[in-house]
């Protein structure tokens, strides 16, 4: 009962602190977004530029998948009934 208790609070724990790192990446793509660079040297920023959008895509992409599988963890700790045990073995006669 202990382990299935923790595994619900970890699944919890986890979905929560995944969801809001996600939305907060969403919330700061817009930031990112209007982020440009005016310098008299127009080659190699805006390489950079896609590379940190890339980046950013790539983690919040990451957080938002991992927020969905702790919340597939918490709906299979919630559907099981109860634990199983494992059935007895009868002796070989």
């Amino acid at each position: 009962m202990y382990a299935r208790t923790a595994t619900l609070f970890l699944a919890v724990a986890g979905t929560i602190l995944n969801s809001s790192v996600a939305i907060q990446l969403f919330a700061l793509w817009r930031a990112l977004r209007s982020f440009d660079i005016d310098t008299e040297y127009e080659g190699t920023e805006n390489y950079t530029l896609n590379a940190v959008r890339i980046v950013w895509c790539l983690l919040s992409a990451y957080y938002a998948v991992a927020a969905i599988a702790c919340a597939v963890g918490i709906i299979g700790v919630l559907r099981v009934s109860r634990p199983s045990t494992p059935k007895p073995v009868s002796p070989m006669p």
